[in-house]
């Protein structure tokens, strides 16, 4: 009789079953290096608004412009590079890729807040999309391969839950408080700033030498294709995967669905890290609140939005591998609507319902994004895994690049909910449509087995 090796089922950290070869180890240093990456993408829009006015001295009613404007210059650099990403997640290994991503975090970090007008923001901001091109591609690739998929939902909520957590403490308290904390210990609020970045930086540094010394690739990554080393080959990799994405998605309803919702699933999240503190900025003046004060509120909403998410997590988590998941997506975008729409009833920013209004944000977003890459994770083939959550990924950016522009002509022109009612209207449309597909194809789905399949749904390849 023969016995399989040791690792043939697969490590578990309590209830999730990891993938053959993977050790907990692994994971956990996985997760410090994510987290590292997470709070300088967390950290960057929350200054923005203070960066505008006690850096750049932008005035008010020009800020929530220039805010939107510079997500659209982020996104048409993701727009630009996150195909190619995907690619090179899949030929060259996810842990260089990712490692590259956070030592460029790094180096905007350090150039941010020297800036000497909006010229070198806008510059910036390309290159950091350019750069989270690298690092939403190896995290979320890494995140599929490292459990098994019977485990995928549970794996990717303790992720996330872990991840928003950490970065909740790190950003929405630490961060927020940092400019304020150097205020008080003589700095002036430019220098405050300024230093607030670098020590942030530091810490991505800190995670990048973590992956450089101790992060694994997952086994499926271990042994990449041979690597693109042109742009020309990784661009004809990329529209060679595309093509076999796309035809997945012709032949698996349920991957089709998931690709379609990327155009709004990250929509919750754009609205949210971009406008949140100007929204708090424009404010503080008539409220007689300093810039420094404003960014603690500014932070205690991050706070209450990321502690939201994480709290949702496990529920989500659980939920996504016992309940048909895309009935779960349909609804996860309903909810996410109708909370981005509360805020529309908002009449105070630094009182309690919008601390309300943001943590039902945050927990709709939990089940988004849960049921969204479990999804992707779970019929995307293998092979093509990379390819497609950096195609899911490009659907996502093309969304918000549509919207964002707008959104900071609503915010100045209309009022400061707009481009969060926007979003939520958005969120609803996609709702209804994805509820249409899920009856149209109602009668392929089944529950997740033991090994993660689907009864009656044919998988491609």
């Amino acid at each position: 009789m023969n016995v399989p090796p040791a690792d043939a089922a697969g490590h578990r950290i309590g209830p999730i079953q990891l993938a053959p070869g993977v050790l907990p180890a692994q994971v956990a240093v996985f997760v410090t290096v994510v987290i590292s990456a997470l709070c300088v993408v967390t950290f960057l829009p929350l200054m923005q608004a203070y960066v505008f006015t006690e850096i750049l001295h932008v005035p008010k009613a020009e800020q929530g412009r220039l805010a939107g404007n510079l997500v659209t210059t982020q996104q048409v650099a993701v727009l630009c590079f996150v195909g190619l990403a995907g690619s090179l997640v899949d030929r060259l290994g996810r842990k260089r890729v990712l490692v590259a991503a956070i030592l460029g975090y790094t180096v905007c970090m350090g150039l941010y807040p020297l800036a000497g007008g909006v010229a070198m923001l806008f510059a910036l901001q390309f290159v950091f999309g350019a750069l989270s091109t690298g690092h939403i591609a190896g995290t979320a690739t890494m995140i599929a391969d490292y459990p098994v998929n019977a485990s995928r939902g549970k794996f990717v909520a303790a992720m996330i839950l872990l991840q928003s957590a950490v970065a909740a403490v790190l950003v929405g308290y630490v961060g927020a408080r940092l400019p304020g904390w150097l205020v008080a210990a003589g700095a002036g609020p430019a220098e405050a700033g300024r230093w607030a970045f670098w020590i942030l930086g530091g810490l991505a540094l800190a995670g990048a030498a973590l992956a450089v010394a101790m992060l694994k690739e997952p086994p499926r990554a271990s042994a990449p294709a041979a690597p693109a080393r042109t742009l020309g080959q990784g661009l004809r990799a990329f529209w060679g995967n595309l093509r076999l994405v796309v035809a997945h998605g012709r032949r698996n309803p349920r991957f089709g669905l998931v690709m379609t919702m990327g155009l709004v699933i990250r929509s919750d999240y754009f609205v949210m890290l971009s406008f949140v503190a100007v929204w708090v900025s424009n404010a503080a003046g008539p409220a007689g609140v300093s810039s420094v004060d404003a960014l603690k509120t500014a932070g205690a909403l991050l706070l209450t939005f990321k502690l939201a998410t994480a709290a949702a997590q496990a529920v989500f988590g659980f939920a996504a591998d016992r309940i048909e998941r895309s009935r779960l997506l349909v609804a996860a975008l309903l909810c996410t609507g109708l909370a981005l729409c509360s805020t529309a009833l908002i009449s105070d920013v630094f009182g309690p319902g919008m601390f309300i209004a943001v943590g039902l944000i945050g927990v709709t977003e939990s089940a988004l994004i849960v049921c969204g890459q479990s999804m992707l994770g779970e019929e995307a083939p293998p092979e093509l895994r990379g390819s497609a959550m950096g195609i899911f990924y490009f659907c996502g950016t093309l969304g918000v690049v549509l919207m964002s522009a707008i959104a900071g002509r609503l915010f100045d022109s209309i009022g400061y909910s707009a481009p969060f009612v926007m979003v939520g209207a958005l969120n609803l449309v996609f709702a209804v449509l994805g509820a249409l597909l899920v009856l149209r194809h109602r009668g392929s789905e089944g529950p997740v087995g033991a090994h993660g399949d689907k009864a009656g749904l044919p998988h491609a390849g």
